[in-house]
């Protein structure tokens, strides 16, 4: 789960406790205020794809056991429409292969 506040990703058990924090302030684009982090979803192989509301990006990113920090140099950076407003989560369904990021629509 995400933390848009403190660009914090929490990796947590099924039963809620928490295993670790990772440092996703490098996620923010130059000159934003921070990498308003919307949501996050796994899609294979250690891949996590994070939908980032400020910079209206999604980017891909590899977190293993050992990922501590997460930076945009290291990430797939792609961009949403520019009509996209207030992008609210990210969601991977993995039998279209597809990502979803619904919005607000404002």
């Amino acid at each position: 789960m995400t933390d848009n506040k403190t660009d914090t990703v929490f990796e947590v058990t099924r039963d809620g406790n928490l295993v670790r924090t990772i440092n996703a302030a490098g996620l923010a684009e130059a000159g934003d205020e921070g990498a308003d982090l919307e949501g996050i979803t796994y899609i294979g192989d250690n891949r996590y794809a994070i939908a980032l509301e400020e910079s209206k990006s999604l980017v891909l990113v590899t977190i293993t056991p050992q990922t501590t920090t997460l930076s945009r140099a290291a990430a797939e950076v792609y961009s949403y429409p520019a009509e996209a407003a207030d992008i609210k989560d990210v969601v991977y369904v993995a039998a279209l292969g597809a990502l979803y990021s619904p919005n607000d629509g404002r």
